[in-house]
């Protein structure tokens, strides 16, 4: 039943693009994702802005012991591949203002904000 609520649960940026269920949203940046090959930077301003905004969601939802994923500023966002010992996959990160970055999951940004 949980999996349920997360479906049919609207999602709302801050920049103020929303979607009636996570299915739509989750669609929305699976397209964006299959835009953009490895290695390119994201040149669409409205892919960024949506970006910004679905970073600014995920700092709001990190245990607060965490770094922000934003840091010092956003300059720009690339698609990478991610890989670990028993997976791969693809995903965008993040370049900061002072040269640093990283990626962030999609999955987790859509998560549902915390209780107030």
């Amino acid at each position: 039943m949980q999996n349920y609520k997360i479906m049919t649960r609207a999602i709302e940026l801050n920049n103020g693009r929303f979607w009636r269920t996570f299915g739509e949203v989750a669609k929305h940046f699976s397209d964006m994702l299959s835009r953009y090959s490895p290695g390119d930077e994201v040149t669409d301003s409205k892919d960024h802005e949506d970006l910004c905004a679905l970073l600014s969601r995920y700092d709001s939802i990190l245990d607060r012991d965490r770094p922000s994923k934003i840091g010092c500023g956003i300059k720009y966002f690339t698609k990478e591949h991610n890989t670990d010992f028993s997976w791969s996959s693809t995903g965008f990160w993040v370049h900061r203002n002072d040269g640093s970055s990283c990626d962030f999951s999609l999955k987790k940004a859509l998560g549902p904000l915390p209780e107030k």
